[in-house]
This record gives structure tokens, C-alpha cells and sequence, in this order.
């Protein structure tokens, strides 16, 4: 009998991965709206993608590391869910985004060649957690006209980055955790 073996595409990404409780909340709606991908990756918000290729992390991580060591950990506010119409995507939004795009800028600055998003949304790209994904854009507005009256008040603090790697079975394996500095 043969055990199955999945390998590493290459793909790799550096995430905010929230607390349990937050994942449960964002999970809720996942299961919902995202059911193809949602058990790929847990909830939680992109700083880079693409970072450097899978055989490459082993050289990047010391620096990544050590960049991280100086910046202090924050907290994240999510107020509520919006959406990209031009992607359908429905998405937990923060309340404040400056000190997530700060500390994706604080990495570019280490590792030029891996901006947030490719570079492909400038300095003022969206921090965001996914929640759906939906090919009709007419059910997109539907659903979030109904979740826009909530009020949220979710809230946690950020202490740990993560780099995640893609399999080639489409899941994102965690590679390493590293903590903001002053975090324990």
C-alpha cells in the first residue's frame, strides 16, 4: 500500500493567522461562501504573496525573522464584511488597515523583490480576511447586503506571522511561525 506524498509547488505566502475564536466566526461564513477552498487555508489576512519560492525559504527566513524581531505587535479590529465586486469576493474587513499594510511594508522593505500582492495593488492595497467567493455577481450583492447591517467588534492582537507554502493538492502548509518582537 502506498502512502500518498504531496509536494511543495513553490507558491509561498506570509499571513496573520487570527485566534481560534475569530477562525470559528470567519469559519461560520466560510463554510457557507468558500466551501471548495475553505479547508486549504485557515482564515486569515495576506501580507505577502508571492514571497520567496519553497527552496528559497531556508535563506529568506533568517532575515525575515530578524526583520520581524523589530516590529512591535498590534491589534486588528475587523468591523465588518465587504467586497471586491470585480473578483466576487466577500470579505471580513478591518477597521483600521494601516498597521497591517505597516508591517507588510516593514517586510518589503527587507525583501524589495516581494511586495504585498505582487505590487499589483500599490501601497494602498486592502488588508482583508476572504469569508466567500462567488461567481454570480448579483448572489454577491445579495449576501452582502444582508451581512453589511451587522456590527462587528471583533477584535485580537497580532504577534506571530507565518509563512505558508502550497502543496500541490492545493493546500497551504505551515512552513514557520515567527513573533513580532516583544511578543512571547
Amino acid at each position: 500500500m502506498s502512502q500518498l506524498s504531496y509536494k511543495p509547488t513553490g507558491a509561498t505566502a506570509l499571513i496573520i493567522a487570527p485566534p481560534p475564536d475569530v477562525m470559528g466566526y470567519a469559519d461560520y461564513y466560510r463554510a457557507r461562501y468558500l466551501r471548495a477552498t475553505m479547508h486549504h487555508i485557515e482564515p486569515h489576512i495576506t501580507l505577502i504573496t508571492p514571497f520567496a519560492s519553497y527552496e528559497q525559504l531556508s535563506s529568506a527566513a533568517p532575515r525575515l525573522r530578524n526583520r520581524l524581531a523589530v516590529c512591535s505587535p498590534f491589534r486588528v479590529s475587523l468591523r465588518g464584511f465587504s467586497i471586491f465586486k470585480d473578483s466576487g469576493i466577500l470579505y471580513l474587513r478591518p477597521a483600521d488597515p494601516t498597521k497591517i499594510r505597516a508591517l507588510a511594508a516593514e517586510i518589503a522593505a527587507e525583501f524589495p523583490e516581494y511586495p504585498p500582492y505582487g505590487g499589483k495593488f500599490g501601497d494602498n492595497w486592502d488588508p482583508h480576511m476572504t469569508v466567500g467567493e462567488f461567481e454570480d455577481p448579483e448572489e454577491l450583492e445579495s449576501v452582502y447586503s444582508e451581512l453589511a447591517v451587522q456590527k462587528l467588534f471583533i477584535g485580537f492582537e497580532v504577534e506571530t506571522v507565518l509563512i505558508k507554502y502550497q502543496t500541490d493538492d492545493g493546500i497551504w502548509d505551515t512552513w514557520a511561525e515567527y513573533p513580532l518582537g516583544g511578543a512571547s
